[in-house]
């Protein structure tokens, strides 16, 4: 089968997706939709931008439509029957996005729960009528805690980007929820890459599942151009993002750092050169994230400089190429940042510019790619790094020791009179301690530490208190009347 057309889908649902003009399916989805259909656990690793999300969504939907009409009581009168777990928000946007397309007028209610949205909103919402449940796992999790949502009757329970969610540390959050779900139930579980860190997951949530691999890491991204720029440092980078901003080339680009400071450092840097760019990173608000998404997908922006929150979830048709302006923490991420171009097979560039102290790093990710990623040469002009700090022997405070060589407590210190102070007695405010000033503070300082502490009330005092004024009492005087309290 390779035509929708070729199912016994829903009505409605057939109808939906010829005014989507989907027609043929991709490789992951013929390989994924009829064993889905069968109500087999599946699990999938397929290139990002491959189709993924319509291979579990399709077969998802025409499962629960015969389902609608079941009468519900209880606490939770609309209790989902479909869950989605994300890693990001914006995985989450998009799916909701194609999600909505699907149920137009099937009355199958869908809706997205995930951080950055205040609580109360979804609160209300889960007060709805609802069959499907997007979400990402902490607001779930919170949400179920308050006991606003249920998953007793979830039968159909997918995890989209199950990788990312492991790297995330979303592990015994997902076997939590899990939990909750109705048992037995169909699991989906979907990745762009599938190794030893996820099996223990596949045995744990699936049951007897058919697992489809349509790529690996060498085969990622091949219609995709890929190169590295090896530089020195910060000033070189720079240099390298303003020839690309000169590049007539690059129609839309995302720009990665792995910094949410540097992301907005870089995009004050590029609307300096007069380009339109956007910064995003995990501590915005939902709102101000999907605004700067929506601004992208409009082309009104054209660099977007955004931590890996961008690296799934991101579908710009008119992205052209992706920048690398640091290396990933985890090689993983950097072939999900590489899918943000070459969607659907479409072609795309990527560049990476890699420091001398990356050098390390580039490797552990040409062995995980099991390739060796091209070295561009650099362009002309390429500005000279500053040098690093020098290497002469400097004093207490960074401070250089002086010209004759007198380090700590040496005797290079110059009076007013042009005299050496002779000694590392030499202290104060610029004066030496031969001078008469210093010798007066001298003094004061041995006679105050010389001297027996008096303490208050003590019987020493006693009649020089009563022989006091009252004026000087009330400035304070060691009398015991003045302290008697």
């Amino acid at each position: 089968m390779t035509h929708f057309s070729d199912f016994a889908l829903h009505e409605q649902l057939q109808a939906n997706l010829e005014k989507l003009n989907m027609k043929e399916m991709t490789p992951v989805q013929a390989a994924v939709i009829p064993e889905a259909l069968k109500g087999q656990d599946v699990v999938a690793a397929a290139k990002t931008g491959s189709g993924k999300t319509l291979s579990f969504l399709l077969p998802l939907i025409q499962n629960n439509l015969e389902h609608l009409q079941r009468k519900q009581t209880g606490k939770f009168p609309h209790s989902p029957r479909a869950l989605i777990l994300t890693p990001t928000r914006e995985l989450a946007e998009q799916i909701f996005k194609v999600a909505k397309d699907l149920t137009r007028d099937t009355k199958m209610f869908t809706t997205v729960l995930t951080g950055g949205v205040p609580i109360m909103k979804h609160k209300r919402l889960l007060k709805g009528k609802f069959h499907l449940v997007i979400a990402t796992p902490g607001r779930l999790l919170d949400l179920m805690n308050q006991g606003d949502i249920s998953l007793h009757e979830v039968s159909s329970f997918v995890l989209d980007e199950a990788d990312r969610m492991l790297d995330m540390g979303f592990r015994y959050d997902i076997q939590k929820i899990a939990s909750f779900t109705f048992q037995p139930r169909q699991t989906l579980l979907l990745s762009a890459t599938l190794d030893g860190k996820i099996k223990d997951m596949i045995d744990t949530l699936t049951n007897e599942p058919t697992t489809i691999k349509l790529t690996s890491n060498q085969e990622e991204h091949s219609q995709i151009k890929q190169g590295v720029y090896k530089i020195v440092g910060t000033e070189q980078k720079k240099f390298m993002l303003e020839r690309f901003a000169k590049n007539d080339s690059i129609y839309q680009a995302v720009v990665f750092t792995n910094n949410k400071h540097l992301t907005e450092r870089l995009c004050a840097h590029l609307k300096g050169l007069g380009e339109k760019a956007e910064f995003l990173h995990g501590d915005m608000r939902q709102n101000a994230r999907k605004a700067v998404v929506k601004r992208m997908e409009r082309g009104e922006t054209r660099f977007l400089v955004a931590t890996d929150v961008a690296a799934r979830g991101l579908d710009i048709k008119a992205m052209t190429h992706v920048i690398h302006y640091d290396l990933p923490q985890v090689e993983e991420d950097y072939i999900h940042r590489c899918g943000r171009v070459g969607r659907n097979g479409a072609e795309g560039t990527a560049f990476a510019l890699v420091g001398r102290n990356q050098n390390g790093a580039l490797k552990d990710l040409e062995r995980f790619l099991g390739r060796s990623i091209d070295v561009l040469t650099n362009p002309e002009g390429l500005p000279e790094e500053a040098a690093g700090p020098s290497s002469e022997r400097r004093g207490r405070g960074g401070r250089k020791p002086s010209g004759n060589g007198a380090g700590r407590g040496g005797s290079s210190f110059k009076g007013r009179n042009g005299s050496g102070s002779g000694s590392s007695a030499s202290k104060g405010r610029g004066k030496p301690a031969g001078s008469a000033k210093g010798r007066k503070k001298q003094a004061i300082k041995e006679k105050k530490f010389s001297e027996p502490r008096q303490s208050f009330g003590s019987s020493k005092n006693k009649g020089k208190a009563k022989s006091n004024s009252n004026a000087k009492q009330r400035k304070g005087s060691n009398s015991s009347n003045a302290h008697a309290y």
